[in-house]
């Protein structure tokens, strides 16, 4: 059986994201350490054949003759060590578009998923801007925010659990809905940027609620203000400063980075007051 063919793994080396998804690669032994590249050492034709080709919105893997973009190329990659049966389900008709799908969406949000380093961005390589990429994200992360949330809202509050999971959800909900709705009007050229990366500090605020209000409630055995507060406080903190340095990124005024606390925090007591 001849060797596989080697081939070149061309990444945004602007984007953490990616730069941990090619050391994952070369860390299971699918990509050899010299088999990637970031875009930004690649000059004149291969650096045009590359942005020809998409890769501020992709990932490209080069091979000797062709090259093939995002999961496309993945698979390819996939195929040539261990992973190769798993290459071979995932081409499936059915499931390779699952799996485009599923990437693309990563992609297409990476900016969002992971914010570029604070030196700034070496290349223009910032993925256009796809409406229905961008918006199911949103949708995707404040979902699972959401629930989060309000699933720890249920476990340790008071009283019937389905009202403290409603009024939760309710309230970040509405309360995201209304930024969203501000954010939509007046950011007619950055909503579409601005709503992921909205999703997402979201979404890291309700994580760190979660996993702080777990903590405490095992170190204190019970649900007091305390651990209350330990818990939605080291939350809004993330959230306030991760959506912070999103405005600072996105080029915002310093109000996208605290001002959703004052639509925020009265539909907050306003929806749990209605669930009790």
């Amino acid at each position: 059986m001849s060797s596989p063919t080697p081939k070149i793994v061309a990444y945004d080396g602007d984007c953490p994201f990616c730069v941990g998804t090619t050391d994952l690669l070369v860390r299971a032994g699918l990509l050899e350490e010299q088999g990637r590249r970031p875009f930004q050492d690649f000059e004149g034709e291969d650096a045009d054949r590359l942005w020809a080709a998409g890769i501020r919105n992709e990932i490209v893997v080069l091979g000797p003759e062709e090259l093939r973009q995002g999961s496309d190329g993945i698979l390819w990659l996939l195929r040539d060590g261990w992973a190769r049966p798993l290459a071979d389900v995932l081409s499936l008709p059915v499931l390779r578009s699952l799996t485009r799908e599923a990437y693309r969406l990563v992609s297409y949000n990476r900016r969002a998923i992971s914010l570029p380093r604070p030196r700034g961005i070496a290349c223009a390589c910032d993925p256009v801007d796809r409406p229905s990429y961008q918006l199911a994200f949103a949708l995707l992360a404040t979902g699972v925010a959401l629930i989060s949330w309000a699933g720890l809202a249920a476990w340790v509050a008071p009283g019937p659990s389905g009202r403290w999971f409603l009024g939760s959800f309710l309230a970040g909900g509405i309360g995201w809905l209304l930024v969203a709705v501000l954010a939509y009007r007046a950011l007619p050229e950055r909503r579409l940027r601005f709503l992921p990366q909205l999703a997402m500090a979201l979404l890291r605020g309700a994580l760190t609620t979660g996993i702080v209000g777990l903590i405490a409630r095992v170190v204190f055995g019970a649900w007091g203000p305390v651990p209350w507060l330990l818990a939605f406080g080291g939350g809004a903190w993330v959230l306030a400063r991760s959506l912070g340095r999103r405005a600072r990124y996105l080029k915002l005024e310093g109000r996208w980075a605290w001002g959703w606390a004052p639509v925020w925090l009265p539909v907050a007591a306003v929806s749990l007051w209605l669930a009790t």
